[in-house]
């Protein structure tokens, strides 16, 4: 597998901490199959965001945005959506969580989605100061939603059009780096990336993020994966008779999931691949064994 950039000369990296901002049900059907026989029916998901500070600017980018408080708001089709996973738990959305930890919301400077989902999209405006940052599989998704679709799951009105940036897909800023096909410096100085992560919806993005200055990252892997039983292989992405697959094109998922996979359990590897719905690193924080929420840093390995 190709290697990862080493770090430059005085290396900026980024602290991570993970929001808890909203809770979603999760059916087994709807996502694994050939799953251990320990494995729960349906369980309480997360829906994680990701706050970074970056070491030498100081800056707070915010990956993802969770559940908005008012999801009466979304579309039909997408509250439709939500209610296969309600009802939804949702006392405090990532603003609030930003706040409670001692930061006023309005100074993050970008707002990266990884994806259109309601689960991930919240509510831009609750982060008044922040550029949007969203692919243009995102923009084209929400330019043909909901009202001029009434059966889409996005709304036209998702990204703010004063203060979002697309990801052009043709502008000469992406190449491939390490394992990654398509991959884009955010900042300019190594510190991120955004990585084209294909396969569960159109314009889905990861975030590389170094988490120190001598070789450590992680993966900020938005819905390449819904739970770590899939990145170890101890489950496969389910295909339901109903209701089909969570991913678009189920194999191009696969395949990116199969990256991450190997860039986490490799031989000492020091990248950590964080997913949106991790319930098992959200249960370890709830039985105080585990450290990296707000305003605590996430560990770099």
């Amino acid at each position: 597998m190709s290697t990862l950039p080493p770090p430059r000369e005085n290396q900026p990296f980024f602290t991570v901490s993970a929001l808890e901002a909203g809770i979603l049900h999760f059916p087994r059907d709807l996502f694994l199959a050939g799953a251990p026989p320990h494995a729960p029916e349906k369980w309480d998901a997360p829906c994680l965001c990701f706050l970074l500070h970056h070491s030498a600017t100081g800056e707070y980018i915010l990956f993802d945005n969770g559940i908005r408080k008012d999801a009466h708001r979304l579309p039909p089709a997408s509250q439709h959506r939500a209610d296969t996973f309600g009802p939804l738990g949702l006392d405090h959305d990532a603003a609030d969580r930003v706040a409670a930890g001692g930061l006023d919301p309005s100074r993050i400077t970008q707002l990266i989605l990884s994806h259109a989902h309601f689960d991930h999209i919240g509510d831009p405006a609750r982060f008044p100061r922040a550029r949007v940052v969203a692919s243009s599989g995102t923009r084209e998704l929400s330019r043909s939603g909901y009202p001029a679709d009434p059966h889409s799951l996005f709304a036209q009105d998702m990204l703010p059009p004063d203060r979002t940036h697309v990801l052009d897909p043709a502008d000469g800023a992406w190449a491939a780096l390490g394992p990654f096909e398509r991959a884009r410096d955010l900042l300019g100085d190594g510190s991120a990336y955004v990585i084209d992560a294909p396969g569960h919806v159109r314009g889905h993005i990861n975030l590389l993020v170094r988490t120190s200055a001598d070789g450590a990252w992680a993966v900020l892997a938005g819905d390449a994966a819904h739970d770590w039983l899939l990145l170890s292989g101890a489950a496969r992405t389910a295909v339901h008779p109903a209701h089909g697959c969570v991913h678009v094109d189920l194999e191009l998922a696969e395949a990116h999931a199969g990256i991450l996979r190997a860039l986490a359990l490799a031989q000492d590897s020091r990248v950590r691949v964080l997913l949106t719905h991790d319930a098992q690193m959200w249960e370890k924080a709830r039985a105080n064994d585990w450290e990296g929420f707000w305003p605590k840093t996430i560990p770099s390995l």
